[in-house]
């Protein structure tokens, strides 16, 4: 502060603001001085800025060597019943992938991260990688969602798009 008389003290109230309902995005927003004021004997010659907020970075890929193998797409009948395993790749320095059973004492080792999986009604992915369940999307007409199977072990994501199209369920009793 500047232009006050010397052993002089001020006293502000009030508050600087910007336009209501923002920062809800990366932008830049104007700071005006809003209800600031520093009582009657006093005024403010205020300079007002700008407050920038950047988008958070984009998530680092998952490491050369964690994927989740590709998942081709996948056709089906509203309310089937699904039965499908996804394969999370070793890292490069490994030569196998990484499976959720082992099946004998030479087997590749367990899995020790987290499967995900969102997009479509009905169906669960196991902690070994099975996506099972019956599709309950409740179309009328031939739909494709895009299903995202996530893996996420040592603090690292992988994640596998799935094109999946289901169609309507046969209409029972009546004439088709």
């Amino acid at each position: 502060m500047s232009g006050l008389p010397s052993a002089r003290s001020l006293s502000l109230s009030g508050s600087l603001a910007t336009a209501a309902g923002q920062y809800a995005n990366a932008g830049a927003y104007a700071i005006t001085q809003g209800t600031l004021a520093a009582g009657g004997n006093y005024s403010i010659a205020f300079t007002g800025s700008t407050l920038t907020i950047t988008a958070p970075p984009p998530p680092p890929p998952p490491p050369a060597g964690i994927t989740i193998a590709p998942i081709p797409p996948q056709t089906n009948t509203d309310g089937d019943e699904v039965d499908l395993q996804v394969v999370v790749v070793a890292p490069a320095t490994a030569t196998h992938k990484l499976r959720g059973r082992a099946e004998d004492d030479r087997a590749e080792p367990e899995l020790r991260g987290v499967f995900t999986i969102a997009g479509l009604n009905g169906l669960k992915i196991e902690k070994d990688g099975e996506i099972s369940g019956h599709i309950r999307a409740g179309v009328t007409q031939v739909t494709t969602f895009d299903v995202i199977v996530t893996y996420t072990q040592d603090g690292v994501t992988a994640t596998q798009h799935i094109a999946w199209t289901v169609k309507p369920a046969p209409r029972k009793g009546g004439k088709g």
